[in-house]
Order: C-alpha cells, then sequence, then structure tokens
C-alpha cells in the first residue's frame, strides 16, 4: 500500500481498532460463550459475502481446530430461493457483515433465528438490520470504513472469532496470543515496507497459496489484489 492513501490509513489503524474490539466487547463474548456453553451446538453454520465469507472460513477452521464443532458456509441461496428444509435447530449461526445491511445476510439470519439457532451477528453497525435481527450482536469495533477494500474491518473481524473461540475453549494459549495481537500487528505492519513492490508491480497474474488458517488470509490477498490492483489472482490451498 502506497503511503497516504487512505486504504493505507485505514489498515495501520487495524492494532488500536483490535485492542479496542478486545476490551469493549469482552463482556459479549464471555455472555455468547455462556450461553454457548449452556446449550452446546452440534453444528455451527456462518453465512458472509465477499471479505466477510473469508472470515467465515477462518471461523470454520478455528471452530474445528479448537472446539471440534464441525462448521459450513451456508449459500444464503439455499434459503432465499430454495427454501431448503435444513435443520438448523441447536446450530450456532454466525453472520458476518461489515454493513449489517446485506438483504440475503439478513434474511437467513432471522430464518435460522426461528428455526431454534443461536444467532450471532459480527457487524460494525450494531444498530444495522443484521444487529436488529439477531440474538447476539459482537461489535467489530473497527470504526467507519471509508476505503472501498475493506481492511480494518477484517481484520477486527478475525479477532473477534479467535476471541470467541478463545472463550469457548478455555486455552489459555490462545488467550496469551490474543492479549499480543495488537503489537504483532503493529510489528508486521511496520515490515510492509520491505516487500519487493517493483518487481511485484511487474506481474501480470498471481497465485496465492496459504492452508489451515492461512487459507482465510490468502482468500483475502487475492481479492484485494483483484480489488485494487486489477490483477487476476487466485487463492489455493497448499495443501492441495
Amino acid at each position: 500500500m502506497a503511503d497516504g492513501t487512505l486504504m493505507a490509513a485505514e489498515a495501520a489503524s487495524a492494532p488500536d481498532r483490535v485492542a479496542r474490539l478486545l476490551r469493549d466487547e469482552a463482556g459479549t463474548i464471555a455472555a455468547i460463550a455462556a450461553a454457548l456453553a449452556q446449550s452446546p451446538p452440534g453444528l455451527a453454520v456462518t453465512v458472509g459475502r465477499g471479505s466477510s465469507d473469508h472470515v467465515c472460513t477462518f471461523a470454520a477452521w478455528s471452530f474445528a481446530r479448537w472446539l471440534g464443532l464441525p462448521c459450513m458456509s451456508l449459500p444464503p441461496s439455499l434459503i432465499t430461493r430454495e427454501a431448503a428444509p435444513l435443520r438448523v435447530q441447536d446450530a450456532l449461526l454466525l453472520a458476518v457483515s461489515q454493513s449489517g445491511r446485506g438483504a440475503d445476510v439478513v434474511e437467513v439470519t432471522g430464518w435460522a433465528g426461528r428455526a431454534g439457532a443461536c444467532t450471532v451477528a459480527l457487524v460494525n453497525d450494531p444498530a444495522s438490520p443484521l444487529a436488529e435481527i439477531a440474538r447476539f450482536v459482537l461489535d467489530q469495533q473497527a470504526g467507519p470504513e471509508q476505503s472501498v477494500a475493506a481492511t480494518k474491518s477484517v481484520i477486527c473481524s478475525m479477532a473477534a472469532v479467535q476471541a470467541l473461540t478463545a472463550a469457548l475453549a478455555g486455552r489459555l494459549a490462545l488467550r496469551t496470543a490474543l492479549a499480543r495481537l495488537p503489537d504483532d500487528l503493529a510489528g508486521t505492519a511496520g515490515r510492509a515496507g520491505h516487500l519487493p513492490i517493483e518487481k511485484l508491480a511487474q506481474a501480470r497474474n498471481a497465485f496465492v497459496l496459504g492452508r489451515g488458517a492461512g487459507l482465510a488470509a490468502g482468500l483475502e490477498i487475492a481479492l484485494k489484489l483483484k480489488e485494487t490492483c486489477g490483477l487476476p489472482t487466485e487463492a489455493l490451498s497448499a495443501a492441495e
């Protein structure tokens, strides 16, 4: 990212925003974890679009890895167009949306709540329609997202997912890693200037490899290259 751009400025604010999220949303995360501990779900279902769906990919890996909880991404059209009779009673439904205004995501979340799922909205606007319809609302705390290519809201969303996972798993290692996350993010941002930008700018297409938790980041990097550079990019699982 070029210095002085709105995208660079918003990305640079991510460490402070994540620190605020971990501080201000601790009570909400504890409440969600307590409700799920009282009625443990046998399945997690996620719904999101674009960058938010990449956060859902990260959530699926985290829930499976740390909680042993199977997780699937739900294509909204299965509900909004096909009215598929999916059995989600007693499931966890995680809806991720920066704006909280995607009509299909809102519709699926409302359907899931009526079907008996525990619905959690991870949004950047706690007054949005998605927040109003969900049982629990987890504020990304990213602040206004003015750059067309989302940055800090994606980072905050992934941090929120991991904070919820840590609360449910009760693992000290996860809590310790979260506590140092803002400093780790700041340190990583400080190394961005060492990237070989001149060589990268000559590329005509790109591939991004990732596996495990890194696959979600790879998907998001590929999307960013397409959005901001017009560079045909494909994210691939290194495990495959």
